[in-house]
């Protein structure tokens, strides 16, 4: 029988060079190295898997250059759960994500309307792996170097370098697309990518605005955005396609196609909350 694990577990995010595979070992050498109350420098914790381990016995003090890893460390080291992320406050974080939602939907209407056509269930309207790999691989995106063609010029003009360029420069232009500007059809759905550009927005009002109006219901605005990032990190992890890394964008063949459309069906607002 396998060895059950015995030190606490939270991954975030997959990461090719995190410590879980081998946890039980390093913590228990870390657990023989050390007195309850001590401490323990994690010079580059990453996803913070040791952190979060020991967290209850050792006091940990965690570095890394990443910002992702500030994110997730503040999350998993220091958030304190009271008061809950419930009532107004995710009340509000719901409607700040239907406003962004709906400018989008608009937006993009042409491609969910596709999108939808491809991933139906019913019998024989599903199209076959060729139109859904040409519906992937003809779909606008930042890095191609011409416009493809088969797309109205108005729905085009979404990817132009000097929209791209706008959006990269003032980060907080409304509504937040740039999710579904790089990454539609390529990694992730039309619809996905769509949904996660509204949880930024979202994010990003209830905190720098929302909160600061609410402070009587004793929010901390910085530990609670690393919540609700790490959230949407864990979401990311959860319908990218690869084992750990965004290097390759995964092609449609026969073979995979059932798989990229279920991956694609996840439904990001369900898997965030």
């Amino acid at each position: 029988m396998p060895k059950s694990r015995q030190a606490p577990t939270l991954l975030v995010t997959k990461y090719m060079g995190s410590k879980k595979a081998i946890l039980d070992f390093v913590i228990a050498e870390l657990t023989r190295l050390t007195e309850p109350g001590d401490i323990i420098i994690d010079l580059m914790a990453g996803t913070h898997t040791i952190g979060y381990a020991m967290k209850d016995r050792c006091r940990m003090v965690a570095n890394d250059i990443q910002r992702y890893s500030m994110v997730i460390g503040q999350t998993l080291l220091n958030y304190n759960q009271q008061p809950r992320f419930e009532g107004e406050a995710r009340l509000a974080f719901r409607r700040f994500f239907a406003a962004n939602t709906r400018h989008l939907e608009g937006l993009f209407e042409l491609p969910l309307h596709y999108e939808r056509r491809m991933m139906t269930d019913e019998v024989g309207q599903r199209p076959s792996w060729i139109a859904y790999r040409d519906f992937c691989e003809d779909y606008p995106y930042f890095m191609r170097p011409e416009l493809v063609k088969g797309w109205p010029e108005e729905f085009l003009l979404l990817f132009t370098p000097q929209r791209l360029a706008a959006y990269r420069t003032l980060h907080k232009l409304e509504p937040y697309s740039l999710f579904s500007l790089y990454y539609g059809n390529s990694y992730i759905g039309v619809r996905q990518a769509l949904e996660i550009d509204s949880l930024r927005y979202a994010v990003d009002k209830l905190c720098d605005e929302w909160l600061p109006e609410h402070s009587d219901l004793g929010y901390d605005p910085t530990l609670l955005r690393c919540l609700l990032m790490s959230a949407l990190i864990a979401v990311l992890n959860k319908i990218n396609p690869s084992p750990g890394h965004w290097a390759a964008i995964p092609r449609v063949t026969s073979k995979s196609m059932e798989w990229l459309i279920n991956q694609r069906r996840i439904n990001v607002f369900d898997a965030f909350s």
